[in-house]
């Protein structure tokens, strides 16, 4: 669902302008209303300056490259081996058309699993989220999304007449994932043992 949210904001973003989280103003790009969000929210987080720097570094950018994230997941892995954490595989994958970046840990002896989690998630914070969050929200990352949702629109609208919702013949691709995650959040709060996720038909 995080796409979902993440494709909300960059539609949102894209309607208004402002000024950089420095004082300046910022590029009247989708890109760069992206970043000024992202900016607000990680001096507003538990981010460190390297990340919130990278961040304001990107301004002149046409695009985030795929190399400053899956350099931002490193440090975020080197910071929960610093904590005493034995990270497993580190691998790439693609969802929603973008590439993207993962990694296994183990739960240490003498942590308990909240303790390990909230490890993880701060050293996400700190070094990763924001970037994450612009990078996956920048105008070619959804793009790539609608791409993905495109080519899989004829999984997507069977697995809705399946779970007996009504798909209409001119439904438009907005259309299709709204009525997906309708179909998901009704299914979860049904309590379904295995959720309806339509938006995953195709993968």
């Amino acid at each position: 669902m995080r796409f979902l949210l993440l494709l909300s904001l960059v539609l949102a973003l894209t309607g208004c302008r402002g000024n950089t989280a420095g004082g300046e103003e910022a590029p009247d790009t989708a890109l760069g209303q992206v970043l000024e969000y992202a900016i607000a929210e990680a001096q507003d987080s538990y981010a460190s300056e390297e990340q919130i720097g990278i961040l304001k570094s990107l301004f002149d950018s046409a695009d985030i490259p795929f190399s400053v994230y899956s350099e931002a997941v490193d440090r975020e892995i080197q910071c929960v081996r610093d904590a005493g954490i034995e990270v497993g595989t580190r691998y790439t994958y693609t969802r929603s058309g973008v590439d993207q970046v993962g990694y296994t840990w183990r739960l240490p002896g003498g942590l308990s699993e909240y303790q390990a989690d909230s490890i993880v998630l701060g050293c996400k914070a700190k070094h990763t989220a924001f970037i994450e969050l612009a990078f996956l929200s920048q105008p070619s990352s959804i793009e790539a999304y609608w791409s993905d949702i495109e080519g899989r629109s004829g999984k997507i609208r069977e697995c809705l007449v399946e779970a007996s919702a009504t798909v209409p013949l001119d439904i438009s691709l907005e259309e299709l994932v709204a009525l997906s995650y309708e179909v998901l959040s009704d299914s979860i709060n049904r309590g379904d043992t295995v959720p309806v996720d339509c938006i995953e038909a195709g993968i």
